[in-house]
Protein backbone atom coordinates (compact mmCIF):
# COMPACT_ATOMS: atom_id res chain seq x y z
CA UNK A 1 0.00 0.00 0.00
CA UNK A 2 3.06 2.04 0.79
CA UNK A 3 4.43 1.85 -2.68
CA UNK A 4 1.20 2.11 -4.00
CA UNK A 5 0.75 5.79 -2.31
CA UNK A 6 4.24 6.93 -3.90
CA UNK A 7 2.88 5.67 -7.07
CA UNK A 8 -0.10 8.28 -6.55
CA UNK A 9 1.65 10.79 -5.11
CA UNK A 10 4.47 10.38 -8.32
CA UNK A 11 1.87 10.79 -10.92
CA UNK A 12 0.32 13.65 -8.96
CA UNK A 13 3.84 15.06 -9.33
CA UNK A 14 4.75 14.28 -12.69
CA UNK A 15 1.37 16.46 -13.57
CA UNK A 16 2.54 19.13 -11.55
CA UNK A 17 5.65 19.41 -13.36
CA UNK A 18 3.78 19.02 -16.88
CA UNK A 19 1.73 22.28 -15.49
CA UNK A 20 5.00 23.89 -14.74
CA UNK A 21 6.13 23.11 -18.04
CA UNK A 22 3.25 24.78 -19.82
CA UNK A 23 2.40 28.58 -19.99
CA UNK A 24 2.67 29.57 -16.19
CA UNK A 25 -0.52 32.49 -16.48
CA UNK A 26 -2.73 29.87 -18.15
CA UNK A 27 -2.16 27.08 -16.53
CA UNK A 28 -1.52 28.75 -12.93
CA UNK A 29 -5.45 27.11 -11.35
CA UNK A 30 -4.71 23.62 -13.24
CA UNK A 31 -1.66 23.90 -10.66
CA UNK A 32 -3.48 25.13 -7.20
CA UNK A 33 -5.77 22.51 -7.60
CA UNK A 34 -3.56 19.66 -7.91
CA UNK A 35 -1.11 20.99 -5.18
CA UNK A 36 -3.52 20.34 -2.10
CA UNK A 37 -3.29 16.54 -0.79
CA UNK A 38 -6.02 14.44 -1.88
CA UNK A 39 -6.93 11.13 -0.98
CA UNK A 40 -8.19 8.30 -3.15
CA UNK A 41 -11.94 9.77 -3.65
CA UNK A 42 -10.79 13.29 -3.93
CA UNK A 43 -8.33 11.72 -6.71
CA UNK A 44 -11.10 9.70 -8.43
CA UNK A 45 -13.24 12.83 -9.06
CA UNK A 46 -10.30 15.06 -9.83
CA UNK A 47 -9.67 13.17 -12.32
CA UNK A 48 -13.24 12.71 -13.81
CA UNK A 49 -13.10 16.65 -13.94
CA UNK A 50 -9.43 15.77 -16.18
CA UNK A 51 -11.05 13.56 -18.22
CA UNK A 52 -14.34 15.80 -19.17
CA UNK A 53 -12.01 18.87 -19.97
CA UNK A 54 -10.01 16.69 -22.48
CA UNK A 55 -7.35 16.46 -20.20
CA UNK A 56 -7.82 12.89 -20.81
CA UNK A 57 -3.48 11.95 -20.31
CA UNK A 58 -3.56 13.43 -16.69
CA UNK A 59 -7.11 12.00 -15.86
CA UNK A 60 -6.18 8.20 -17.41
CA UNK A 61 -2.39 8.46 -15.07
CA UNK A 62 -4.43 9.14 -11.94
CA UNK A 63 -7.03 6.37 -12.87
CA UNK A 64 -4.15 4.21 -13.12
CA UNK A 65 -2.53 4.76 -10.47
CA UNK A 66 -5.63 4.34 -8.28
CA UNK A 67 -6.50 1.11 -9.79
CA UNK A 68 -3.11 -0.07 -8.85
CA UNK A 69 -3.99 1.26 -5.44
CA UNK A 70 -7.45 -1.11 -5.55
CA UNK A 71 -9.70 2.10 -5.79
CA UNK A 72 -12.76 0.39 -7.45
CA UNK A 73 -14.46 3.21 -9.18
CA UNK A 74 -11.02 4.03 -10.54
CA UNK A 75 -10.51 0.92 -11.60
CA UNK A 76 -13.96 0.57 -13.17
CA UNK A 77 -12.93 4.14 -15.34
CA UNK A 78 -9.55 3.29 -16.47
CA UNK A 79 -10.68 -0.56 -17.60
CA UNK A 80 -13.66 1.38 -19.69
CA UNK A 81 -11.13 3.39 -21.02
CA UNK A 82 -8.65 0.55 -22.10
CA UNK A 83 -11.71 -1.65 -23.54
CA UNK A 84 -12.95 1.67 -25.71
CA UNK A 85 -9.31 2.86 -26.33
CA UNK A 86 -10.53 6.12 -24.84
CA UNK A 87 -7.64 8.44 -24.59
CA UNK A 88 -5.57 5.21 -24.18
CA UNK A 89 -4.20 2.23 -26.44
CA UNK A 90 -7.45 0.06 -26.54
CA UNK A 91 -6.54 -3.20 -24.61
CA UNK A 92 -9.17 -5.52 -24.11
CA UNK A 93 -7.35 -8.40 -22.03
CA UNK A 94 -6.32 -6.03 -19.39
CA UNK A 95 -9.60 -4.53 -19.00
CA UNK A 96 -11.54 -7.71 -19.27
CA UNK A 97 -8.86 -8.65 -16.07
CA UNK A 98 -9.77 -5.39 -14.55
CA UNK A 99 -13.29 -6.03 -15.17
CA UNK A 100 -12.80 -9.58 -13.19
CA UNK A 101 -11.13 -8.32 -10.28
CA UNK A 102 -14.15 -5.53 -9.74
CA UNK A 103 -16.78 -8.82 -9.90
CA UNK A 104 -14.70 -10.58 -7.40
CA UNK A 105 -15.62 -7.45 -5.04
CA UNK A 106 -18.83 -7.57 -5.97
CA UNK A 107 -18.51 -4.00 -8.26
CA UNK A 108 -21.98 -3.68 -10.15
CA UNK A 109 -20.37 -1.91 -12.97
CA UNK A 110 -17.72 -3.78 -13.60
CA UNK A 111 -19.46 -7.09 -13.36
CA UNK A 112 -21.94 -5.98 -16.11
CA UNK A 113 -19.13 -4.87 -18.04
CA UNK A 114 -17.43 -8.01 -17.93
CA UNK A 115 -20.66 -9.69 -18.69
CA UNK A 116 -21.19 -7.62 -21.85
CA UNK A 117 -17.41 -8.67 -22.86
CA UNK A 118 -17.91 -11.91 -22.32
CA UNK A 119 -20.85 -12.14 -24.26
CA UNK A 120 -21.28 -14.41 -27.35
CA UNK A 121 -17.59 -15.73 -25.98
CA UNK A 122 -18.55 -17.12 -22.73
CA UNK A 123 -22.19 -17.20 -23.17
CA UNK A 124 -22.77 -19.34 -19.76
CA UNK A 125 -20.10 -17.08 -17.56
CA UNK A 126 -21.75 -14.02 -18.97
CA UNK A 127 -25.38 -15.35 -18.64
CA UNK A 128 -24.49 -15.80 -14.48
CA UNK A 129 -22.91 -12.17 -14.39
CA UNK A 130 -26.28 -11.02 -15.47
CA UNK A 131 -28.36 -12.59 -12.96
Amino acid sequence: ENSNRRALDAAINGLKLQIKNNEAEKNSSKLEELSEPLNNDEAFHRANVLFQKERKKEALTLWKSLAEDNHQNSKYAYASCLREGNGVRKDTESALKLFSELTDVNHAGGAYALALMLRGKQKEKSFQLFL
